[in-house]
């Protein structure tokens, strides 16, 4: 939820100059506020309380954010120029309820003309794994963090971000062969190469390899291995062969020249075992997500109305020759307003303004304004 707190400071001083000698701290006083500035070539006065401007200053408290809107405005004629506003954002880092002093708050950040903050595109992998088999039910756990809740299943879906990982199957039935845990190596970019073997469950002598993402049908062969021995090679996902009671497992290369290769295991069923267990990869996806990089600085916008009431603002994205520094701040309270907190500000402005069209003017000069801060 957020908070609108208005203000409107009427002055009716005149300074030639906008330097002023320090106020303590708390001090109530009147201040002449005038912003010297240079649009396109032609220098502008702007003074609060002179030719109809008022000086309003604004704050817009939010939960985690603030923004200083402060305007020197024609509230008569709010079309006639010259005006001129500045908006200043909280970094992304500020939680006002947090702070304890806001002119140290102020005084401490950086100030910026364009948003450091950036969007990126981050992808996570979307995977659905099987035991390997139809009869074993058992509680999955990646990286040793339990999934599902720990609610016993055959198979799991789950997502990962960038990194490498152990899934394991955690299955009690005792006559199931255990094939062992699963890696998941991911770049952050793109599906990893993975493939699976299993086991026909009508007939144990009957074994498939079966290719994940990143391989091509028309292109990808199959070794088959009887622990270190090759035994065939081609093109057929299937292999039918019985073993001698030595033989421990069955590996199949799953390779394919213009893409993935990836080598596959499993355990020779022995006497007096029904099923094993081989974790397989039967699903994957690439999820998309826009992650926004929090900005560390105060961005800061600059709209100018010019004499004949046209409107230029700074919000833009190029402003990367632009520069603005915080010259001097002080507390102001205003007696007239009941005493509320004020800090007295004054920047050096550089940068380039826009019209509607995209056209750029440049901009510069000294704006000292009044900032209305939280109480």
């Amino acid at each position: 939820m957020k908070r609108f707190i208005a203000f409107q400071l009427l002055v009716i001083v005149s300074l030639t100059s906008c330097k002023k000698d320090p106020l303590p701290e708390s001090s109530v006083g009147e201040a002449a506020f005038v912003s010297m500035v240079n649009f396109n070539g032609e220098d502008f006065n702007i003074t609060a309380g002179e030719n109809g401007i008022s000086l309003d200053p604004v704050l817009e408290l939010y939960t985690d954010s603030v923004v200083f809107n402060s305007a020197f405005t024609n509230f008569s004629c709010p079309e006639c120029g010259p005006q001129l506003r500045m908006i200043i954002h909280s970094p992304d880092s500020v939680v006002p309820s947090f702070v304890a002093n806001w002119i140290s708050e102020l005084d401490a950040w950086p100030y910026e003309m364009e948003e450091s903050g950036s969007e990126i595109m981050e992808s996570t992998l979307g995977l659905t794994v099987s035991c390997g088999n139809n009869f074993s039910q058992g509680v999955w756990s990646l990286n040793g963090a339990v999934l599902n809740g720990g609610a016993a299943s055959n198979t799991v879906s789950f997502e990962v971000e960038e990194g490498n990982y152990s899934l394991v199957f955690d299955n009690d039935d005792v006559f199931c062969v255990d094939g062992g845990p699963r890696s998941i190596n991911f770049d952050g970019e793109s599906i990893p190469c993975y493939g699976s073997l299993s086991i026909d469950p009508n007939q144990f002598n009957t074994y498939s390899a079966n290719p994940g993402e990143g391989f091509n049908p028309a292109t990808t062969t199959y070794t088959w291995f009887a622990d270190t021995l090759e035994i065939s090679t081609g093109q057929d996902p299937t292999l039918t062969a019985q073993f001698s009671p030595n033989v421990d497992s069955l590996c199949v290369l799953i390779d394919d020249p213009f893409g993935c290769s990836v080598t596959e295991c499993i355990a020779i069923l022995p006497f007096g075992s029904d099923c094993v267990t081989n974790l397989a990869i039967t699903e994957s996806v690439l999820n998309d997500t826009t992650i926004v990089n929090p900005s560390f600085g105060a961005f800061v916008e600059i709209q100018f109305r010019d004499a004949e009431g046209n409107l230029y603002t700074s919000n833009d994205t190029n402003q990367e020759n632009s520069q603005i520094e915080l010259l001097s701040i002080e507390a102001y309270t205003e007696p007239t307003l009941g005493a509320m907190p004020f800090a007295n500000v004054t920047y050096q402005v550089s940068c380039t303004l826009y019209d509607d069209s995209g056209n750029a003017f440049p901009f510069s000069g000294m704006i000292n304004t009044a900032l209305a801060l939280p109480e």
